[in-house]
């Protein structure tokens, strides 16, 4: 296990390695932030308080069904698994929302899939294995975890457990897109 790393410096300028604010600049061209908006709308963003949802992009209609839904599994008690990712920001979106839910006295507990086992994403095989262990499980809320689980959404349908995901990608205009997708099944809430 003696691998050697091969680092890349997207862009190296000798010159700037002692100046501070060189260095800033550096980091935020490997950002791709080369306007002074982007650059300023990086290092000054808005407070979350601040932040809408039409800022984001995202439909209030389907916060309202995924609220109405989150209520739900508390009040039937049901279990909720917040199945997040095994990378740093998936570790910390599942921590943020598992905390948020038990706050709400919830029935939940935070699921890291297995990295080299179980993969990237939500999976199939560690549906079935949460719905054997997990009594009462009734929702799984995915976090950090793509768009393309087209499979294990269909297992979860199988399984009578209903999701709720919130995702982010990059379209190819490199626009950040936000989208939130709940599926009630197998309690339809249209």
């Amino acid at each position: 296990m003696n691998e050697r790393k091969n680092w890349q410096i997207i862009h190296d300028n000798r010159e700037a390695r002692t100046e501070s604010q060189d260095v800033v600049d550096i980091l935020l061209k490997n950002r791709g932030l080369e306007t002074k908006k982007a650059k300023e709308e990086f290092m000054k963003p808005t407070h979350p308080e601040e932040i809408s949802l039409a800022d984001l992009e995202i439909d209030p209609r389907e916060i309202n069904k995924a609220k109405r839904r989150i209520k739900k599994a508390i009040s039937d008690e049901e279990r909720i698994i917040v199945y997040g990712d095994y990378d740093a920001d998936g570790i910390c979106a599942t921590g943020v929302f598992w905390e948020a839910l038990h706050a709400a006295k919830a029935d939940a507990l935070p699921y890291i899939p297995e990295r080299f086992s179980e993969g990237y994403g939500l999976n199939g095989e560690s549906l079935k294995k949460l719905k054997r262990e997990q009594n009462n499980l009734g929702l799984v809320i995915t976090v950090d975890n793509g768009i393309v689980a087209h499979e294990a959404i269909k297992e979860a349908k199988k399984l009578g457990i209903a999701w709720y995901r919130r995702y982010y990608y990059r379209s190819p205009s490199k626009r950040e897109r936000r989208s939130v997708c709940c599926c009630s099944y197998p309690h339809d809430e249209n």
